[in-house]
């Protein structure tokens, strides 16, 4: 019986380890990192994005932390190769992960169909544009 729910245990936590995590990317450009990981469930698709600025950025850092955190909603966006050129995200929720000058974000958007490029464009650190291209 023991040995039946070891194997059992044993079996759930290997499924689970084996999860997708998602596809991830990384740019940098001016002083800033951007790192995302996509994850699509058939509804639409998420992205946990985290911006990371150099150590040179610190000082300017602590007085734009309220404009990362509660106006960054307009800093992300899909330009799509065909059909419309700019769609807004559904939503776009900061995560308070407490680590000082990052500042981490989930971003929604309904399902696209075609190739199209994830734009976040830095307003308030750098002015910097990022660009990650994806294809369908």
């Amino acid at each position: 019986m023991r040995l039946a729910v070891l194997c059992f245990i044993l079996l759930f936590l290997g499924t689970v380890g084996c999860k997708d995590k998602g596809e991830f990317r990384e740019l940098s450009k001016g002083g800033i990192t951007v790192q995302l990981i996509k994850k699509e469930d058939g509804q639409g698709i998420q992205y946990n994005v985290r911006i990371v600025p150099d150590v040179s950025h610190s000082i300017n850092i602590r007085s734009k932390n309220e404009q990362m955190f509660y106006k960054a909603d307009s800093c992300f966006f899909i330009k799509q190769s065909a059909g419309p050129k700019k769609i807004i995200a559904k939503a776009v929720e900061p995560i308070a992960n407490g680590l000082q000058n990052q500042f981490e974000y989930l971003v929604y958007f309904d399902n696209i169909n075609t190739s199209y490029s994830l734009i976040y464009h830095d307003k308030y650190l750098s002015g910097e544009i990022f660009e990650f291209a994806f294809e369908n």
